[in-house]
């Protein structure tokens, strides 16, 4: 993906002001996703509690769950 890219997509995320703070969840969305760090850490390099985090990700409409593929299907047919 291109930094052209990349930076129109983090302009995209109003939530946050700086565009560091964007490329930073952008980069800990993309670890937290692929499962190489965990929600605790995800929300300690974006400098939130845990809460906060989940709040940010539901506002950006970035879908997380503890679930596997499976399980979290099962869990949305349930709402």
């Amino acid at each position: 993906m291109s930094t052209a890219v990349l930076r129109e997509l983090t302009e995209s995320f109003s939530l946050l002001k700086t565009p560091e703070e964007r490329e930073r969840f952008l980069t800990v969305v993309g670890a937290l996703t692929l499962r190489v760090i965990s929600l605790e850490k995800a929300s300690e390099l974006m400098g939130m509690s845990k809460e906060a985090f989940l709040g940010l990700l539901e506002a950006t409409g970035i879908d997380f769950s503890y679930l596997d593929g499976e399980d979290g299907e099962i869990e949305r047919s349930w709402t």
